[in-house]
């Protein structure tokens, strides 16, 4: 992480998530999007609790996307989508991989990689636990409304995770 955000790093949030049987799963789209900050780009440590496997929602990710901008995002447009939910719908997805996992792997990833799950259609739950990481010092831009700012400053909270010198 160092080697892509430098030597003073912090965490701005955690994640447990579960996705039970029968969840649906999320649309392609990449983190920054949502992570409105003055220093791009973040990285996440995504943890497996559980396998992660094609049946129970793996995720799935473009490779060589993170070195693409920040793309247009749309609100999800399938029927039973998360009201929260939005998509990326201007890219040729045809060379994706699916990212399974065994418990205790470790995916690491750039918060421009475009990734997505797919719907958990298994009678296991997939568990995991993401880490998102940021260069110390990173702000909210100031243009993002303030009411939106509030809402992202309680979200996350930045916690120190490793100082060196340069």
């Amino acid at each position: 992480m160092c080697d892509l955000l430098g030597p003073q790093i912090d965490c701005f949030q955690s994640q447990f998530i579960l996705k039970n049987p029968g969840v649906i799963g999320q649309p392609w789209h990449q983190d920054s999007f949502y992570f409105y900050f003055d220093k791009q780009p973040q990285t996440a440590a995504w943890v497996a609790l559980s396998r992660a496997t094609l049946k129970n929602g793996c995720l799935w990710v473009l490779p060589g996307s993170h070195k693409l901008p920040i793309h247009k995002h749309i609100p999800d447009r399938r029927p039973a989508a998360n009201k929260g939910y939005l998509e990326i719908v201007d890219v040729d997805f045809s060379s994706r991989i699916a990212v399974t996992m065994e418990a205790g792997d470790v995916l690491f990833f750039h918060s421009f990689l475009m990734h997505m799950s797919t719907d958990n259609e298994a009678e296991e739950r997939r568990a995991a636990m993401v880490y998102h990481y940021g260069r110390a010092g990173t702000k909210i831009k100031p243009d993002l409304p303030a009411a939106l700012a509030a809402n992202l400053n309680a979200v996350n909270k930045w916690v120190p995770v490793r100082r060196q010198s340069q």
